[in-house]
């Protein structure tokens, strides 16, 4: 079984579940699904007819979303017919680079004390992180014994609508964001938390168009290091493995919504090539993306000097190379596990350089026993 597919209710060994005494706890899904009926009342969903999307409000009165036949009779949205985006990636990867471009692009992140600000020596930059989400998803991850590094293969996004519908989870913040996400004053708008990775899933019937989704990846070697350096108390493979993760999850979470991809060294070796192919693509999607970023913009966010471990890693993805890096693990045990787990994680990372990790075929790897408690 794929680590991606353990049940719900395991608690263990999942590299990323941590191992607790007892018996696991239940998790009551029957319910979250009944519940989540009341969702399509009594909150913002979306549906298929058929000439694509179209939005049902609280009052269930359809909404056009200004679609256009096109040649051949299929149908594709206009700019303006989805309402933001929503930026996923992995910790340290760059998304929050992207999400304040996007904010120089004319999204609407929200007022300058909604936002997750700047850190010294951690996010120059900023963070462009809406507090409403962020602290909402933490919210919703507790409850379920989930945080950003433990157990995040067992969040469940039908338990996580039960718990805020019920008010066993405060859904205060939660609807304070959506109020801001389903105004047209404020579209289109942008969020990032790299938790949406695996919440994303209980935040989609909520807003009132299904979301474009920016998908930005970084060599997993650079995010490993780079979380380490920021004094997280675990080691290069736990590191390595939690990066398959979360890219895995928002791969997974976000099929079937429009999405875009970018790499992070694409976007620090061409700046301009990358957001204006970001720029096209969005608008293809049918977000109305108010305007291109300037090259003064582009040099203000893309600072080289914070990216010291940026590296051409392309000929990493080359079998031959591969193969020799897995064949160092013999010998001492550590280098050994911290060479398979990197094994592991450059698979993936050059199925998302070719584009094949981003099919619904994909197959990802049964990881078993070789990933860290």
């Amino acid at each position: 079984m794929a680590y991606g597919s353990w049940p719900i209710k395991n608690n263990g060994p999942h590299p990323y579940n941590k191992v607790t005494s007892g018996k696991p706890r239940q998790r009551r899904v029957w319910p979250a699904v009944v519940l989540l009926a009341f969702v399509l009342y009594g909150a913002f969903v979306y549906t298929r007819d058929s000439a694509g999307h179209a939005a049902i409000d609280a009052r269930g009165q359809r909404q056009s979303l200004n679609l256009q036949p096109k040649a051949g009779g299929m149908w594709q949205p206009t700019p303006g017919s989805i309402d933001g985006v929503v930026v996923l990636g992995m910790h340290r990867s760059g998304t929050s680079m992207v999400t304040g471009l996007l904010q120089e692009m004319g999204f609407h992140l929200g007022e300058p004390d909604d936002i997750l600000g700047a850190r010294e020596g951690e996010n120059d930059k900023g963070f462009f992180e809406r507090l409403q989400v962020v602290v909402q998803n933490d919210k919703l991850m507790k409850e379920q014994d989930v945080n950003w590094s433990l157990n995040i293969f067992n969040f469940n996004h039908l338990l996580a609508l039960e718990h805020a519908l019920t008010s066993k989870v405060d859904f205060g913040l939660g609807r304070a964001a959506l109020t801001f996400f389903n105004n047209p004053v404020h579209h289109p708008w942008a969020v990032k938390d790299p938790r949406l990775c695996f919440t994303l899933k209980f935040w989609l019937p909520f807003w009132r168009t299904p979301p474009a989704v920016l998908f930005v990846y970084r060599h997993p070697m650079e995010v490993a290091k780079s979380l380490i350096h920021r004094g997280n108390e675990f080691g290069l493979p736990r590191a390595l493995y939690l990066w398959i993760a979360y890219n895995r999850l928002a791969i997974q979470n976000s099929q079937g919504l429009c999405r875009v991809v970018i790499s992070n060294a694409a976007l620090i070796q061409d700046g301009a090539g990358v957001l204006g192919m970001v720029y096209e693509q969005l608008r293809g999607c049918g977000v109305d993306v108010p305007r291109k970023v300037t090259m003064k913009d582009i040099n203000s966010f893309i600072d080289h000097s914070l990216h010291h471990q940026t590296q051409n890693h392309a000929k990493e993805c080359q079998p031959t190379i591969r193969k020799s890096w897995k064949s160092e693990a013999a010998g001492d045990h550590e280098k050994a596990r911290q060479n398979d787990a990197y094994a592991h994680a450059l698979r993936v990372y050059c199925a998302m350089e070719n584009g094949s990790a981003f099919s619904p075929s994909f197959e990802w790897e049964d990881l078993g026993d070789t990933a860290p408690s």
